[in-house]
């Protein structure tokens, strides 16, 4: 199974649609907030269905409808998407690991650091994975994320965008 991961494309919807068209045969894509309105006709358009949560700068009751956070469950895994500022994730992942812990995930999404990340946590057997960011990278070069499963193999990796 193959899932791309975007987050954080503040109003850059075409490097949504570059990521989308170079990863055609995607499963799903899951997209972790601040810039809902660039995914507008993604899903139609590509025919790969979405999971988004919203992001502290996607705004208020234009997205309402989108949660903060959601649970996917895929190939024995399950998911927690979050954008990451309600567990506090600039200063670091304690909080997503116990609203992980609480919900039964072994594997967290999560953005809004705008820094790539990849962690294993063995303790509790979990994955922490942040794709960056699309539109304002702190790295310099835009980034997003894919995740295969394949039963137990869990397998991360980044993909960079040059303009």
């Amino acid at each position: 199974m193959k899932i791309v991961i975007l987050s954080d494309s503040h109003g850059c919807p075409a490097r949504i649609r570059r990521v989308m068209e170079m990863h055609r045969d995607a499963d799903f894509v899951c997209f972790l907030g601040d810039g809902l309105s660039d995914l507008a006709g993604a899903e139609a358009r590509y025919g790969i269905p979405v999971y988004a949560v919203r992001g502290n700068c996607d705004g208020f009751g234009l997205h309402d409808a989108t949660p903060e956070t959601r649970i996917v469950e895929r190939a024995g895994h399950r998911l927690l998407l979050t954008h990451g500022h309600r567990f506090g994730a600039k200063g670091g992942t304690g909080g997503l690991i116990a609203a992980a812990r609480a919900e039964g995930c072994d594997i967290v999404l999560f953005g809004h650091t705008h820094l790539p990340l990849e962690s294993y946590v063995p303790e509790y057997g979990m994955y922490l994975f942040n794709p960056g960011s699309l539109g304002h990278p702190r790295e310099g070069v835009p980034s997003f994320g894919l995740l295969m499963l394949d039963g137990k193999n869990v397998l991360f990796s980044h993909g960079r965008l040059s303009d």
